[in-house]
């Protein structure tokens, strides 16, 4: 017997919270391309895709996880030791800890202003964590001169790689209010930190920060360009950063007499940031659209834009370490 399809109202409530971007971008990755211009329009034309038997429940809770797992996340990077002994100190503080295992991702729920820890799965391969947490962004309302609070949840991903030793962290934008308080106030960087320290408890490992100038740089070098970039960062030798911006829309910085300058200018410099555009077509299909990453090089941090999914995470993630 197949299971009933899933009401438009129980499709409203899967997919209903997230960017009308994120599902149309989930949708074409799928074969399923649709336009929609409206949270009411999107839950309507994913319902008539449910009834016509292209997507299951199952699809979408799928979907979802997804979605709410590699959209706009700002994506920190470490190094775990893979050697035996440390990698079976991971099993042990787990046990220590008393860390229920999952045997599957499951979507978050209930977000509450304490994090919540949604799953754990742990195996031979790999070790991922997921958390929520109710934030509150401010909304300005011009019109009526008022601010008006907004609850946002929150999704927190540890994802560690025990073969490579690579380890991230990656989050949502905090937003304006939340429990991470420096000095009393809420601040980002104490949202950072909090889930830094409890991915190094749960791992009973130390986190090594990765500094990415050297993928950057290499990255930015490339012939043929494997990337198209506006603006870059950088900072020479006698420690003078500067910021050179192509302002042309569509034209790319390293087409212009200053940047084949500076490639030629003996000077050692580092590259500190730059927004890269992945060009799917120098990826060998790895990639089936062009990928934005915003790379901050010195903070080890890459951020995605909001209809990123997972394997476009990992293959930029792999080019830059």
């Amino acid at each position: 017997m197949q299971p009933s399809k899933p009401s438009r109202n129980k499709v409203g409530q899967i997919l209903g919270k997230y960017s009308i971007a994120s599902v149309r971008s989930w949708l074409a990755r799928k074969g399923l391309r649709t336009t929609m211009g409206s949270r009411d329009e999107m839950t309507t034309k994913v319902h008539d895709l449910v009834d016509k038997e292209k997507l299951t429940e199952d699809d979408l809770i799928e979907g979802a996880i997804g979605i709410e797992e590699a959209s706009a996340k700002r994506v920190y990077l470490y190094r775990i030791s893979t050697s035996a002994a440390d990698l079976e100190k991971i099993d042990a503080q787990l046990e220590a800890l008393q860390i229920p295992l999952s045997t599957e991702r499951t979507p978050s729920v209930s977000p509450t202003k304490k994090p919540k820890m949604m799953y754990a799965l742990n195996d031979p391969t790999a070790l991922r964590v997921k958390w929520n947490e109710q934030h509150i962004r401010t909304k300005v309302d011009k019109k009526n001169e008022r601010f008006d609070p907004v609850p946002e949840p929150k999704i927190v991903v540890l994802v560690v790689d025990k073969k490579t030793g690579l380890v991230q962290i990656r989050y949502d934008k905090p937003g304006d209010k939340h429990i991470h308080e420096i000095d009393g106030e809420p601040k980002a960087q104490a949202y950072f930190d909090y889930y830094r320290e409890q991915a190094e408890n749960l791992l009973g490992l130390p986190l090594e920060p990765i500094e990415l100038r050297t993928g950057l740089e290499k990255t930015l070098k490339m012939v043929p360009p494997v990337v198209t970039v506006a603006h870059v960062v950088d900072e020479d030798e006698e420690g003078i950063q500067s910021k050179r911006t192509q302002k042309k829309i569509g034209k790319d910085l390293r087409d212009t007499k200053a940047w084949n300058q500076m490639m030629q200018d003996p000077m050692v410099r580092t590259y500190e940031e730059a927004p890269l555009r992945w060009k799917h077509g120098m990826t060998g299909g790895k990639l089936t659209r062009e990928v934005f990453s915003n790379v901050d090089a010195a903070n080890g941090q890459v951020r995605f834009d909001a209809h990123c999914s997972e394997e476009e995470i990992d293959y930029v993630l792999a080019q830059l370490v």
